[in-house]
């Protein structure tokens, strides 16, 4: 693949997880702050206990990339085609709960 094509490649790339990144941001708080969802979820995963496992913002963001990992490494793997979103979208959503992973840190400090 030339320079040319791999950077037009990554700007629709870049679109389509600003897309995602936007719509989640919406969904998930409401647009309150952006990492509302993971401070919720980090209290209850101490509330049952699970905060040897998971206990920041940051690391929900971090179990939900691993979660989408499992499903490509399913889909990937053969096991048949995506029934909710494309595999695509699934690449899309773990960068963009990578980024999310870095700003939940950031506000951590």
């Amino acid at each position: 693949m030339d320079i040319a094509a791999a950077i037009d490649k990554s700007h629709e790339a870049y679109e389509r997880q600003m897309r995602i990144f936007t719509a989640k941001s919406h969904d998930y708080s409401g647009n309150r702050d952006t990492l509302a969802n993971s401070k919720a979820m980090a209290t209850a995963v101490k509330a049952l206990n699970l905060d040897r496992i998971i206990t920041t913002p940051a690391g929900i963001y971090l179990f939900q990339g691993l979660w989408k990992i499992q499903r490509l490494a399913n889909l990937l793997g053969g096991d048949g085609e995506p029934r909710c979103e494309a595999v695509e979208d699934s690449f899309d959503d773990l960068t963009n709960y990578i980024r999310l992973a870095a700003l939940a840190n950031e506000d951590s400090k």
